[in-house]
């Protein structure tokens, strides 16, 4: 099948004072058709985990590579991506082990939208927001200004605390055409975001102050919510309650719910992916 081109950036943000390691994984035909200029769509994976943005690389080829027929039979197609991993540097003197407590504290703070004062240490809390500016200002400007990857086709990739920050964003800046939200944590700072989202839900469906308002950003986004079937009873009916949501100020039809039958909230992560990109080959 190839490999992916792998590209690492470290970006200094001047916008959060943080450092990021960027990865960009280019699809097998990026040079190929580079002579063509032929833009892609690009899967923004934010808090890539140790597994989550190889699994995701791995499913996108595989599917690729096995939607095209080799014996004349018609099967669905099934697009090739740019997919970029945001994470954090690890320091030389970091062994793996003290990498990852240091990357659980940071992504606390880049990923939540409000402040915790509990929380002690590096990280602390709450600073989604200027990670959203970066994110929109700086992260994807370099993107784009680099690589063949298409404004019109970008795609949010979100679990657990980054699926939070997904709609946290989605609320407030809405930078992607496509979200998919997988279990997202919904519980923090007790449901602060999905409070959020349904208060504008009622004031869009005029219900709270007698008055429609637009959908940020105008047209109404794709939203996919998934979710183990066996995980928490808050996450799960917390899941589906933004869901709802998210229909009453977009549309029914724009937004999708899924849920994972037996699968807990690490477990769901292989079949999250494969289904995520399914649903993303028919939307994007």
């Amino acid at each position: 099948m190839g490999d992916f081109a792998t590209v690492s950036h470290l970006l200094r943000s001047k916008m959060c004072g943080e450092e990021f390691d960027v990865k960009v994984l280019l699809p097998f035909s990026y040079t190929i058709t580079e002579g063509a200029q032929l833009r892609y769509p690009t899967l923004y994976l934010l808090d890539p985990e140790p597994c989550l943005l190889p699994l995701l690389a791995t499913s996108a080829r595989a599917q690729h590579y096995y939607s095209i027929a080799e014996d004349g039979e018609k099967r669905a197609a099934f697009p090739e991506y740019i997919i970029v991993g945001i994470g954090y540097p690890r320091r030389p003197e970091e062994d793996s082990h003290t990498y990852w407590l240091r990357v659980k504290e940071l992504r606390r703070r880049d990923l939540t939208p409000t402040l915790d004062r509990s929380i002690t240490g590096e990280g602390g809390s709450g600073e989604c927001p200027f990670f959203a500016e970066c994110l929109a200002h700086e992260v994807i400007p370099m993107l784009e200004s680099t690589y063949r990857s298409d404004p019109f086709r970008r795609a949010f990739f979100g679990h657990s605390l980054s699926a939070l920050f997904g709609v946290w964003e989605l609320q407030h800046m809405s930078y992607f055409s496509a979200y998919v939200l997988g279990s997202p944590s919904l519980w923090w700072d007790d449901g602060v975001v999905l409070r959020e989202v349904k208060g504008r839900s009622e004031i869009e469906n005029g219900s709270a102050n007698g008055h429609v308002a637009k959908a940020k950003g105008g047209a109404a986004k794709l939203v996919l919510v998934i979710v183990g079937g066996e995980e928490k009873e808050q996450t799960t009916s917390q899941a589906k309650e933004l869901a709802e949501a998210l229909r009453g100020s977009y549309s029914k039809q724009a937004v999708s719910y899924m849920e994972l039958e037996g699968e807990d909230h690490i477990t769901m992560k292989p079949a999250f992916v494969s289904r995520a990109l399914t649903w993303l080959s028919k939307v994007l």
